[in-house]
């Protein structure tokens, strides 16, 4: 019984690895067919908004962005680049997030395979294949899909830098996580999130060393606080912006609540960094 247990199990798990070939060509093509679908139809309402902020010089991009928009510059930067390449259009418009998007795809099951191996990986390259949200991000004119590939960095850079102490993985999650600021505020608080697990998990302390891990916060809190002025301007004009005024939006939630919950998180951090794991294994 237990020979003819293990045979079956040889079988299946041969059978399954010889279809595993096709089922990632199929959800492949089908995930770039269904980030393609609608790249070229009429603007809504918001991507008029995008399109309008890029018509005209770099410069006056940086200042409507910054007057106007809830975001910094950073995202409507890469369009205005787009039109300045491609003419404009509607693709032209979107080109920008459908590359956010392939990257996004593409950073979440290579950073999957490299931190917990092969099945991980492809795991992960069939769910961001078909994921609505990423793929809805990757053909509208907005910055989510610029702000998904910042987090999806940062998430796979602070991930490998807290079990390994990789010095290129610190410097990933630093600046990508701070790209997700510039990218959309209302992501910040999954960046916040990431780095609040190293107060919690004991084991991410054993590589990343406290002494550095506090320096690198410092260093992203500085790269963070560009978008700082863009804020404190939105909150001194918060009655003149329906989204923020009215309060049931989540970017509304998320910018009148924004000084608690970093106040709280890095309560929780100073507290958290300063207990030291059990045995020491630090790396620089």
């Amino acid at each position: 019984m237990k020979r003819s247990r293990t045979g079956l199990a040889a079988g299946v798990t041969s059978r399954f690895s010889s279809v595993w070939p096709a089922i990632l060509a199929l959800s492949a093509v089908l995930g770039v067919l269904l980030r393609l679908d609608g790249i070229g139809s009429s603007l809504w309402m918001d991507e008029f908004g995008t399109l309008w902020v890029v018509e005209g010089s770099l410069r006056e991009v940086w200042i409507r962005a910054s007057n106007f928009q809830g975001q910094s510059p950073f995202y409507y930067s890469f369009v205005w680049l787009a039109l300045q390449l491609f003419g404009e259009s509607e693709i032209a418009l979107r080109i920008p997030s459908l590359l956010f998007g392939l990257s996004t795809w593409g950073v979440l099951s290579i950073g999957a395979w490299i931190l917990f191996g092969s099945q991980a990986g492809l795991c992960a390259f069939l769910i961001a294949a078909l994921d609505p949200t990423l793929i809805h991000a990757s053909a509208d004119a907005r910055p989510y899909g610029l702000a998904f590939l910042m987090l999806a960095l940062t998430t796979v850079g602070f991930v490998r830098a807290s079990l390994t102490g990789d010095a290129t993985a610190r410097y990933l999650w630093m600046i990508a996580g701070a790209g997700t600021m510039w990218a959309h505020y209302v992501f910040y608080p999954f960046v916040f999130g990431i780095v609040c697990s190293y107060a919690v998990i004991p084991s991410f302390r054993l590589r990343y060393h406290p002494g550095i891990f506090r320096r690198d916060l410092l260093i992203h809190l500085l790269l963070v606080g560009i978008a700082v002025p863009q804020l404190i301007d939105l909150l001194a004009r918060r009655e003149t912006l329906d989204w923020v005024s009215k309060g049931y939006t989540g970017g509304g939630i998320v910018l009148m609540t924004m000084p608690y919950w970093i106040s709280i998180a890095m309560g929780a951090i100073a507290v958290g960094t300063f207990k030291k794991p059990k045995r020491s294994v630090y790396q620089a």
